[in-house]
């Protein structure tokens, strides 16, 4: 899992997926289905089956199998007992409901519709052997006023049919060439690069006309007349030939709307061509799904299970088919595996008690979502890694802001635990629908005004929260992690107030779609603070100057703002004016190293400003107690947390012996250490290995990020959030970081 690279977008997206509906479920492999599976538990942070998406396969298990090369199954076979979904672990272990629709629209004649479900089941009689052969017709000349397609098992039959019959007509050759903008991948073209057409040529339209109804996917026709920018095709039965028009395709990705929360789709890319294809033949493959009028069966050579069964089924009536060849009893193939697991279709009593089950199952884990303490645990302690590893960067009532409140969420989170258990109880047993449940819904009503009050308080202290930071790249970070705080806790009350009035499911799952994202994102929390604090501040022209001076360093030697002057040493600065080296020495955030390297910059500005303003210095009104540092000799100076951890490393002690032996969490040693792997002064290996190292710059470049806490959501939890920044930073200063990248999982999405 470490290597799924999949941007905050679609992660996000998945994460709001409530159902998931898969087409032609005959033709995916096992494993493809457990790599969903797999996939949607990690992103989704679920251990239900498909993390807890409600699954809806569509398809005929007796039509065509899925396509599983012999190399690949030499593999998958000491895994699976065959290629089909039902058997996937996720399916074998969760069966999911069985329902089998009976009623047929293709056909309407009752002798073919059982000679049509002879086949499908393997069951085919001799009588029906004999009636599906008498459709042989050796000497068979397709009639003039009828359009013929030839179905057939192997591309190359199919091509070389088109071709000759494209070769024998007279007139010149009309090539039209796709218009390819953006995103699309060539496998995917939905339609011929090159199309080449001659009059006369017979084809199949590939798009249904959405708009005027001419014309529909597998619809024949024949070409009449054509140029270079018109095509026209008459279709028996039509009162004149339908001109076509280029049509378009799209490429669609899709992502969420944060606002709406409702899933959005955004084109990347188009293929447009003329909506037709040579229709003198096609695969059976390719006919899945079409309906013919006419076709002639070429299906000897069948060689997968399905293949015959859906040849035959693409007509609509016996009379209406051909067959090139008569069909020998060993081409009609059905895998016993599927007609083991058609089998466990259920009688329509069972299917009733499945579905009375299915549903409570689901308004529990409904229910148990609503109440569910986890995303706002999740969340706070996303938000509380960022302020720990960062001691003091966001003020010290920040420190104390997030203790007090993490202590309010693990309280409710107690709570919240029992009464999960409660609901488990009160549900136990219960056949109808919870919409019935009396006891249960009075519980909900009043467990749902009681969380309702106490995530007004935990939302009220997140809108108040007091951090303050003027870092760009430590209040990006903090806001984001912030505003999922605020959504989570939102979403919550959102549940709480849908189940004001007990349990209603639609309610329930409008709860979820109506959060407000725009609400609690893009308010920039920190940022508001600090417009306050700077206008605050004594001499605010002479702090935007220091600023400045700051902001042009760290830009220059690719340093973030803390490791140069934070805000509380910026404002220090404007407060006690120091006019010389030894007086700036007194200012927090600036020791010897700091004097040396910046010192007569920023003695340069506050001196000049001073002189022009007929101001002197305020440095005896600042705390001595900062003058501590200063005193070498006395025994009781104390040595800056961060110092001593290096003077540990430099004794030879790791990480991991530094923090034992000082009381500390190994994230917390990591964040001492940082500054000086950034500056050089000890290497980088002590705390990322080359490997990791690239590991998480490769992430990096391949989604733009620049986010320490998504990293680790991208790789999860073996990299640490210090091991992150370090990769991160170390780009920046090295003028590799990316930050123009947007997020793609496309090479890696099994989907």
């Amino acid at each position: 899992m470490a290597r799924l690279r999949y941007g905050r977008d679609k992660r996000e997206l998945m994460r709001s997926l409530d159902l998931l509906i898969i087409d032609e479920i005959s033709m995916v492999r096992a494993d493809t289905l457990d790599a969903i599976d797999t996939i949607l538990r990690h992103i989704r942070h679920n251990e239900q089956p498909f993390g807890g998406v409600q699954m809806l396969f569509i398809g005929d298990m007796f039509q065509l199998p899925p396509v599983v090369p012999d190399q690949d199954w030499q593999i998958l076979q000491e895994f699976y007992d065959g290629p089909f979904f039902f058997n996937s672990e996720v399916i074998r272990q969760h069966m999911p409901v069985y329902i089998e629709l009976q009623h047929i629209y293709r056909q309407s004649d009752a002798h073919f519709i059982q000679l049509l479900n002879e086949v499908r089941n393997n069951q085919l009689t001799e009588e029906g052997l004999q009636l599906l052969n008498s459709r042989y017709e050796p000497h068979f000349r397709i009639p003039a006023d009828k359009d013929y397609i030839t179905l057939t098992t192997h591309n190359a039959t199919a091509d070389s049919i088109n071709n000759q019959a494209l070769e024998a007509l007279p007139g010149s050759l009309h090539n039209y060439e796709a218009d390819i903008d953006g995103e699309f991948s060539e496998k995917n073209f939905p339609a011929e690069q090159t199309l080449q057409l001659k009059k006369g040529a017979q084809v199949m339209f590939l798009k249904n006309d959405t708009v005027s109804k001419r014309y529909f996917n597998g619809k024949i026709g024949i070409v009449t007349a054509l140029d270079d920018e018109r095509i026209e095709v008459h279709c028996k039965g039509d009162d004149k030939p339908i001109s076509v028009q280029r049509e378009v395709w799209r490429n669609v990705q899709y992502s969420l709307n944060k606002t709406l929360q409702q899933v959005e789709e955004k084109e990347i890319g188009s293929f447009t061509q003329y909506p037709l294809r040579l229709a003198w033949a096609v695969t059976i493959h390719k006919s899945q799904g079409l309906t013919f009028e006419h076709a002639i069966i070429d299906a000897a050579k069948s060689f997968s299970a399905g293949q015959v069964y859906v040849a035959l089924s693409r007509c609509k009536t016996l009379e209406g088919m051909v067959l090139r060849t008569p069909v020998p009893p060993q081409a009609v193939k059905v895998d016993g595996r599927v007609q083991q697991y058609a089998a466990t279709a259920g009688t329509a009593l069972q299917l009733q008690q499945a579905f009375a089950a299915s549903r409570n199952r689901f308004q529990l884990q409904l229910l148990q979502r609503a109440f569910d303490a986890l995303p706002l645990q999740k969340a706070a302690a996303a938000l509380a890694s960022v302020i720990n590893n960062h001691a003091g960067a966001y003020g010290e009532a920040a420190d104390s802001w997030i203790k007090n409140w993490q202590a309010q969420i693990q309280q409710l989170a107690d709570t919240s635990n029992k009464f999960q258990q409660q609901l488990a109880q009160l549900t136990q047993g219960y056949a109808e629908s919870f919409e019935t449940h009396v006891p249960l819904q009075d519980r909900i009503q009043k467990a749902a005004d009681w969380f309702g009050a106490q995530l007004d308080g935990i939302i009220k202290s997140i809108r108040e929260q007091p951090a303050v930071t003027d870092s760009k790249e430590l209040a990006e970070e903090f806001e984001a992690l912030l505003a999922e705080a605020l959504k989570a806790a939102t979403q919550w009350q959102l549940y709480m107030q849908a189940c004001h009035k007990g349990y209603d499911t639609h309610a329930l799952l409008r709860a979820k779609s109506t959060i407000n994202i725009k609400e609690v994102i893009g308010q920039a929390y920190t940022v508001t603070k600090r417009q306050h604090a700077y206008a605050d501040v004594p001499h605010p022209q002479l702090f935007q100057q220091v600023k400045q001076l700051r902001d042009q360093i760290c830009a220059d030697e690719g340093k973030p703002a803390y490791m140069v002057a934070n805000l509380s040493t910026l404002i220090e600065l404007v407060t006690y004016l120091p006019q010389n080296e030894k007086e700036l020495l007194l200012i927090s955030g600036f020791g010897k190293q700091k004097v040396e390297q910046y010192g007569t910059d920023f003695l340069a500005l506050i001196v000049a400003y001073c002189e022009a303003h007929d101001l002197s210095s305020h440095i005896t009104d600042k705390t001595p107690k900062r003058q501590r540092k200063e005193k070498t000799d006395t025994p009781a100076a104390k040595i800056p947390t961060q110092v001593q951890s290096l003077q540990l490393l430099q004794q030879g002690m790791s990480v991991a012996e530094i923090a034992a032996a000082r009381g500390l969490q190994p994230g917390t040693i990591e964040g001492h250490l940082l500054p000086y792997v950034l500056d050089g002064s000890i290497d980088k290996a002590v705390l990322i290995t080359e490997a990791l190292f690239q590991q998480i710059a490769e992430v990096q470049q391949d989604t733009g990020t620049t986010q320490a806490a998504e990293v680790r959501q991208i790789l999860g939890d073996h990299v640490s959030y210090n091991q992150a920044r370090l990769v991160i930073e170390w780009l920046r200063k090295e003028g590799k970081l990316n930050e123009n990248t947007t997020p793609s999982a496309e090479a890696n999405n099994p989907a």
